[in-house]
């Protein structure tokens, strides 16, 4: 019985999710060696050819940079420790408001502003079906979210369903038997794999609910003892009131977003222009070098993009369907020839409710801290913000960069293989270095240091391997569910586990069309 029904459950959701976690396999498996492919294809735009010469210094090379992208400011470069990789800056623009900005490749030697990647436009397709299902936003978040849980649960009943042939003939359950036609090859080849797949399918599946629920994200947290970083963001703790609260509303979550989007961005700057060469002779696995060079950019920050647009939009709505009922007025009720009466109680009733509940919105809105727009912090930071400094007060903090550079590579001893340094937003003479040492253990194990430059001494230096077990366990969710965490037989095994999730969902139907054309052939005989 226990077994009959944990079947049903497992063809049932097998032939209502199949095809989106067999689109799930494909699009990771796609993206298992993105970084690999991109470098490959972009030899020319991610090294450069030395000739003996000696780059620039990061004062020369901003400045060259900032003649060249007038309109642009400068969020932080990465720099690498070989001689033979381009720099990356990053940028935004600054008559915008979007802080995402944009990262491009910089000849170190020349200043030259190199092409954007070739491939990248592929890829983040194959980004937007794996987490989004395409352009579905949020809706296809959940989808997604819900195909994962259903891909945990056929996974463990489909070990359930197999362990008995599992136990008592165990070498035989774990080889193909390619004698066998038919149902009888189709079923062995669905078995067969899945048994050889189902640890990294489960890894998989279970670090890929961090990016779908809040719950199970907060829960990860706490079992990991290790306090959840808070989203930054800009507030105005001086403006409260209430009005313009559609406005203030949508600002917050486009804020939320960019600035969400633009800390990633700085935080895994700190892998460019890692090449697969250097980790083949230091004897680490390339995978590493590329994974945050190429790939982490817009993975997460097309996320919390997404994310904070659908908030936008729920809130919006919700605010459209309020005000379309506080449109109805008793004239309406007059008009239509009602009893004044009813029509009179309607309309104090409607009224008293919908003021209440502006009232209570009101309230809520007020309490909330409201967030500035880009541009509204510009006009009253005049001054302060590196777009609005002179082309002297600029220059200072390019000098103090390049100062900062100096001082990081003898505060580690030249012990690094990229460093991205955030460029401040006033002309301050702090900098804040994140930096991946020579022999990192995967794409997320990286080192901050922030300096004081006019003091020249070190204010904090927070390295990866001093982590608590649960820190170092939270810094790798992705390398884990991306298989970066294994090194290069990790993202071998994980790209085959991922075709893998994609055949079957391809035999399960095939399964359960020769069951279900079996059955209707019965059903004939009988009937005949």
């Amino acid at each position: 019985m226990k077994k009959g029904f944990w079947f049903q459950i497992h063809w049932l959701l097998g032939i209502a999710l199949g095809i989106i976690i067999a689109i799930i396999g494909v699009t990771g498996a796609a993206l298992s060696f993105r970084s690999e492919i991109l470098s490959f294809i972009n030899k020319d735009i991610v090294f450069v050819e030395p000739n003996g010469r000696t780059p620039l210094s990061v004062n020369e090379l901003l400045e060259k940079v900032n003649e060249s992208l007038p309109d642009s400011r400068i969020n932080s470069l990465t720099l690498a420790f070989e001689p033979d990789k381009t720099v990356r800056i990053s940028v935004s623009n600054a008559s915008s408001t979007n802080m995402r900005g944009k990262t491009h490749y910089v000849d170190p030697y020349t200043a030259e502003i190199l092409p954007d990647l070739k491939g990248e436009e592929f890829f983040m397709l194959m980004v937007r079906w794996h987490r989004w299902l395409g352009n579905m936003g949020g809706a296809g978040k959940q989808i997604v979210a819900i195909s994962t849980v259903a891909l945990i649960i056929l996974s463990l009943t489909g070990l359930y369903l197999y362990w008995p042939f599992l136990r008592h003939k165990f070498f035989s359950a774990l080889t193909m038997d390619f004698k066998k036609k038919g149902r009888g090859f189709l079923y062995k080849l669905h078995s067969v794999f899945g048994v050889w797949t189902l640890i990294f399918v489960l890894l998989m599946s279970f670090t890929g609910l961090f990016w779908s629920y809040e719950w199970y994200r907060n829960g990860l947290y706490w079992l990991a003892g290790v306090e959840r970083p808070m989203q930054r963001m800009r507030v105005n703790t001086n403006t409260t009131a209430p009005q313009n609260t559609e406005n203030a509303s949508r600002s917050s979550s486009r804020q939320n977003a960019e600035n969400s989007a633009s800390n990633m961005q700085n935080r895994n700057d700190g892998s460019a222009n890692i090449s697969s060469e250097h980790f083949r002779t230091s004897g680490h696995n390339h995978a590493t070098e590329n994974r945050n060079d190429l790939q982490n950019n817009n993975w997460l920050a097309a996320a919390n993009s997404i994310d904070a647009n659908v908030s936008a939009n729920g809130v919006n709505n919700m605010r459209n369907r309020n005000d379309r009922s506080a449109n109805t007025s008793s004239e309406h009720f007059r008009a239509s020839g009602h009893n004044h009466a009813t029509e009179n109680r309607n309309d104090l009733q409607n009224n008293n409710r919908l003021a209440v509940a502006n009232s209570m919105n009101a309230n809520i809105s007020a309490n909330l801290p409201r967030v500035e727009t880009e541009k509204e912090r510009l006009e009253t930071n005049r001054g302060t913000d590196v777009r609005a400094l002179n082309s002297t007060e600029r220059s200072e903090i390019y000098l103090a960069a390049t100062q900062a550079y100096e001082l990081f590579k003898n505060t580690v001893n030249n012990d690094y293989i990229t460093a991205t340094v955030s460029l401040p937003q006033s002309n301050s003479k702090i900098f804040t270095f994140s930096y991946y040492p020579s022999d990192p253990a995967h794409s997320r194990a990286s080192n901050q240091l922030q300096l004081d430059v006019e003091k020249n001494e070190v204010i904090r230096h927070s390295k990866y391997e001093d982590k608590k077990l649960g820190e170092k366990f939270m810094s790798s969710i992705f390398p884990l569910h991306s298989g970066d965490f294994f090194g290069m037989p990790g993202l071998m095994l994980y790209c085959i586990s991922s075709l893998a999730i994609a055949l079957f969902a391809i035999t399960g139907y095939m399964l359960y069309y020769d069951r279900f054309v079996k059955n209707r052939r019965k059903t004939k005989r009988k009937n005949a």
